[in-house]
């Protein structure tokens, strides 16, 4: 199918024959049948296949950088509601999972040790999450909620990385309707989750982008995929029962491990940084993983 053009009012061309999707509100099950261990095994031949950019020596070096009293580091929740600090460099920790639960855990005990607290955000579309099955639902993994909870005993901010659309393209679900569900199932073993942040899917090829999910992005439009129409951005972010987004969190100041530079750049930016900065520090546990150092 060619992919139609975005039209100036931010909506994409819609054929003339194309209908709404049909998407079931009732998506969201759980499985108590899959056991950790094997479920372990399975994402660890899944992220073998991917090389570390950085080591996670170099991963402890940046925590001792931001163990530095300069600096003030918050979980999203907090850095949100947080003033500006003239006094300090002021960081907001984010760790996106995507697809390495294991080495989340390692950081998240290494912060532990070093007093450090950030953001943990939990991918509903990840191998380690659950499975559709032949039945259409997404069955989560409850083996899992211990890992969570985990986290959480840690320190750490529990989130969710937001991939509705995913969830709404493949999956068929109604969005609103497996946010809250999603949502409720977390409180019931112990877990407020109050934050998101968007996940960067491969639905990004369409110029599409899961932020579009939340009304206050101004991105209110539809999208023909497959014969079939989707809507998207006609709900806010607490309609879903989020309180916040992490890109729409006031930064001045924004590093990633997905950008050119290496880990041990991340280090040298933070220490440019001036008290009074607003710092949104991303990190991906997958491009730590390794043992092998990438180099300064």
């Amino acid at each position: 199918m060619k992919i139609p053009s975005i039209l100036l009012s931010g909506a994409l061309a819609i054929g003339a024959s194309a209908a709404d999707a049909v998407l079931s509100k009732d998506i969201f099950a759980v499985d108590h049948e899959v056991k950790f261990a094997d479920n372990m095994v399975a994402v660890g031949k899944y992220i073998s296949k991917f090389p570390s950019r950085n080591s996670f020596q170099d991963y402890l070096d940046l925590l001792d950088e931001l163990s530095d009293p300069r600096y003030r580091v918050l979980p999203g929740k907090e850095f949100a509601s947080a003033p500006d600090d003239p006094e300090h460099v002021m960081v907001y920790f984010r760790h996106d999972i995507d697809h390495d639960p294991q080495t989340a855990v390692r950081m998240a005990a290494a912060e532990k040790k070093l007093n450090l607290r950030g953001s943990y955000y939990i991918l509903p579309s990840a191998l380690y999450y659950g499975k559709v099955r032949k039945d259409g639902k997404l069955y989560r993994f409850s083996c899992m909620d211990d890992l969570y909870l985990s986290l959480v005993s840690l320190g750490h901010e529990l989130g969710v990385h937001n991939d509705l659309l995913t969830i709404m393209f493949y999956y068929h679900a109604d969005p609103l309707a497996f946010q809250h569900r999603e949502l409720e199932y977390y409180r019931s073993i112990g877990i407020n989750i109050t934050g998101c942040v968007s996940h960067g899917s491969p639905l990004n090829r369409l110029k599409l982008n899961n932020t579009f999910m939340f009304s206050e992005f101004g991105r209110k439009g539809s999208y023909e995929y497959k014969g079939e129409v989707f809507h998207y951005g006609q709900w806010s972010l607490a309609d879903y029962g989020f309180e916040y987004e992490g890109y729409r969190l006031k930064a001045n100041v924004r590093l990633s491990d997905i950008s050119a530079y290496p880990g041990w750049e991340i280090r040298e930016r933070l220490r440019q940084c001036k008290p009074g900065d607003r710092v949104s520090l991303l990190v991906h546990p997958l491009h730590w993983k390794d043992e092998k150092r990438s180099g300064k």
